[in-house]
């Protein structure tokens, strides 16, 4: 990732000098700009953060066909026992009812595609509420999200429910909210997704990965 990043470094440097000197041809500064800033669906990347969090055995019986071509046996990933993935809604008001029937449509769909999994939905403003959460297995799906809740925003309690309530380390944790929080929660052991919508703040992820709903 280090290096992923030095990489983009040195190009936007490049690009700039390029600029200046009047050497950069229009065609070229497409495909720059498309390396640099790549215009990924948020959909894409949700199914993506689950799908590497929940495959996490290796099998040699099934080798990795990505590196088969290239002459390499190596084992590829799949998931073929019980885990448990997090979602965390911001209720305060955030989050429209049509984002959050667009996220529970995706939702649905990426928990068909691993049947072994058990979805956990908590609401939380300011407080995660007494009933305020829902459970769904493969079983349910299409799922339908009831957001509750109203108040203002803080995400230290929902991290601090899910460890309460949680016997082992969750595959993994989705945040929906617009980001507009500025209390810090420690950072768990599991990967954390943040889900931002709206663009009312430019505030960053406190830890984890972030992407942008859009289009919605």
């Amino acid at each position: 990732e280090k290096a992923k990043n030095d990489l983009k470094v040195d190009i936007a440097q490049a690009k700039q000098s390029a600029k200046v000197a009047g050497k950069m041809p229009g065609f070229l500064e497409r495909i720059i700009d498309e390396f640099l800033d790549p215009k990924v669906s948020w959909k894409d990347e949700l199914r993506d953060f689950v799908d590497i969090s929940a495959k996490n055995n290796y099998s040699w019986n099934r080798p990795n066909p990505r590196y088969v071509a290239l002459g390499f046996y190596l084992p590829s990933l799949k998931s073929n026992e019980v885990g448990e993935i997090f979602i965390i809604v911001d209720t305060s008001g955030s989050v429209s009812k049509k984002q959050l029937k667009q996220f529970g449509a995706e939702i649905s769909s990426i928990l068909e595609d691993h049947e072994y999994c058990t979805l956990h939905v908590v609401y939380c403003d300011s407080e995660v509420y007494p009933g305020a959460t829902q459970t769904f297995t493969h079983q349910d799906t299409p799922i339908t999200l009831n957001a509750k809740g109203g108040g203002g925003t803080a995400f230290t309690p929902a991290f601090e429910y899910i460890d309460e309530i949680c016997e082992s380390t969750p595959l993994c944790v989705i945040y929906l909210t617009d980001m507009c929080c500025s209390d810090i929660p420690p950072e768990p052991e599991y990967p954390t997704l943040w889900v931002k919508v709206g663009n009312r703040t430019n505030r960053q992820q406190p830890f984890g990965r972030m992407i942008e709903m859009d289009g919605v």
